[in-house]
């Protein structure tokens, strides 16, 4: 998978967690109405990415020097700098808050909001990374991670903690699968690629019921395999499919940045009532991630 395809898939990602979080600050949310339930189907690409990008980085180079803080680091310092950003804007625009709430929120000890589970995640997917392929070689090291990600999918079951911490997490030990074994897996998926379509398809639209079931268990386990099944049709997409766009390409690029951003915007301005509100958003994410950007860049990692 090349880096422009990745790209324009993390832009096909944050474009839909954001309508996602959009969709839950109208009400009624209108033509945003089908994000309330499927913005977990964005995330899955999201981290699928994380782990086909970690693979092919550690395959190239063969060594984990540094890893861990230089990939932690990338994720909690704009992490940290965006939950700072808040803490001012509630200092000058808002209630304000003591000094305790500010250095808790601030260093990401207390969430700015539920919606930044992501970046915990994420940054427990990278130790289970490096602890794996530091001890094993790649194909155990996949077995190792898988089992690493069970184990916290079962966790945050027991803890009673949101679906959405959990029941995208093997998107990430599936991105490494791909990476290890695309030499072998695109030929054999080409050659039967109509019989993987369908299969894909059908999974995918027993899993969603799954999904949306009232029994207990059945959204967790439904979400689990739907947010699977539907990184497999995106990858099977952008095998066979001749994907270009440079707005998308763009918006990868900054995919981080904008996910950082909007979530900080949409808890300080809350709600939007009109056309107006969302452009004035918009444009406000856009330069907030577009400075995050170039902060983080000017810091060596």
């Amino acid at each position: 998978m090349s880096r422009d395809i990745s790209d324009i898939l993390k832009g096909v990602s944050i474009v839909v967690i954001m309508l996602h979080h959009m969709s839950q600050t109208f009400s009624p949310p209108g033509l945003l109405a089908p994000y309330q339930s499927f913005g977990y189907l964005g995330v899955s690409i999201f981290i699928f990415l994380s782990g086909y990008g970690l693979s092919s980085s550690y395959l190239q180079k063969k060594h984990l020097d540094h890893f861990l803080r230089k990939r932690v680091f990338r994720v909690y310092v704009p992490f940290f700098i965006v939950s700072l950003f808040y803490v001012i804007l509630k200092f000058m625009f808002g209630s304000g808050m003591d000094l305790r709430d500010a250095f808790l929120v601030s260093s990401g000890i207390r969430l700015v909001s539920g919606s930044y589970w992501f970046v915990i995640f994420i940054m427990i997917a990278y130790i289970f990374f490096y602890f794996s392929f530091k001890k094993f070689e790649p194909k155990n090291a996949l077995l190792s991670v898988t089992l690493l990600i069970s184990l916290y999918w079962i966790t945050c079951l027991l803890l009673g903690l949101g679906k959405w911490w959990y029941t995208t997490s093997f998107a990430f030990p599936l991105g490494i699968l791909f990476a290890i074994y695309k030499d072998v897996l695109i030929p054999h998926i080409f050659q039967r690629r109509f019989m993987y379509l369908t299969g894909i398809i059908i999974a995918l639209g027993i899993s969603t019921v799954v999904a949306l079931a009232p029994f207990p268990l059945f959204p967790s386990i439904g979400k689990t395999f739907s947010s699977t099944t539907f990184v497999l049709l995106i990858v099977f997409i952008s095998i066979f499919a001749n994907i270009h766009s440079k707005i998308l390409k763009l918006i990868g690029v900054y995919a981080y940045e904008i996910y950082l951003s909007h979530v900080v915007l949409i808890v300080f301005l809350r709600d939007f009532n009109s056309i107006e509100h969302v452009a004035i958003f918009l444009l406000l994410v856009a330069v907030t991630a577009f400075g995050l950007h170039k902060i983080t860049a000017r810091i060596k990692f």
